[in-house]
């Protein structure tokens, strides 16, 4: 799984303040996250991952973006991540190099169009070489963009909280 995570953690007296609210309020606050978490995702979907800085083949990378909310005493995570069905989701985001390695046929061969005839061939296997792989950063960069409503929105939260 691929995640970027944005860590709330305050000094004592912010802690000790977040932990003796009402768990009405703590609700309150932790749904104003999990929207701005969804809006963060969605950002990601539309506005990167639809042809923007990846090529859309089948989609299964950008529909696998979700934004969750975690709390424990004291402490919320906003985690924009890429579920784990989406094995190249971390290259993509962070780059790296896909090793050299043998691509088996399932069927009857893999099927490619001779470059001087045009007629396709079948093979049994072909072997790919070692791809170096530009990190894209799709979620770090989703992430920025949205920060400073992130950001804004915490504030609003603790704000609206202590109104209360």
């Amino acid at each position: 799984m691929t995640t970027v995570a944005i860590k709330i953690v305050g000094d004592d007296q912010v802690v000790a303040y977040l932990a003796a609210l009402p768990s009405s309020l703590a609700r309150m606050i932790l749904e104003k996250f999990q929207q701005k978490a969804t809006e963060t995702s969605q950002h990601i979907k539309a506005d990167l991952l639809s042809g923007q800085l990846l090529g859309v083949k089948t989609g299964r990378l950008r529909s696998s973006i979700v934004g969750r909310v975690y709390a424990s005493k004291g402490r919320v995570t906003i985690n924009i991540q890429s579920r784990g069905d989406v094995p190249y989701a971390g290259i993509y985001e962070k780059g790296g190099e896909i090793r050299s390695h043998v691509i088996r046929a399932k069927g009857r061969g893999l099927s490619f169009v001779g470059k001087r005839d045009g007629k396709r061939i079948l093979v049994p296997e072909v072997e790919l070489p070692a791809i170096a792989v530009r990190g894209r950063h799709y979620l770090e960069q989703g992430v920025a963009d949205k920060m400073p409503s992130l950001i804004e929105a915490i504030g609003e939260a603790i704000y609206d909280a202590r109104a209360l």
